[in-house]
């Protein structure tokens, strides 16, 4: 599955800003098993991208990536 979400934008908030996952989900109002499915490029809802985002105080369009940034299966691959 290709990876929608940018991860190294929420990892790169949770770090900057001295949170644990588990603090950043209490935060957020997100479930682990969420968030960490998220993070695997599993299915996910709006809502949770919503609330994630709405925690980061960033617009929800900027969590997504392009098309041209998410990796190919060649890119996986190595």
């Amino acid at each position: 599955m290709k990876e929608i979400v940018n991860c190294d934008m929420i990892r790169g908030y949770i770090t900057e800003n001295g949170l644990t996952v588990k603090e950043f989900c209490k935060q957020c109002g997100v479930g682990a098993s969420t968030f960490y499915r998220i993070m695997n490029g599993g299915e996910f809802n709006l809502d949770s991208i919503y609330k994630i985002t709405k925690r980061m105080n960033v617009p929800m369009h900027m969590i997504f990536k392009r098309a041209s940034e998410s990796p190919t299966k060649t890119d996986r691959e190595e």
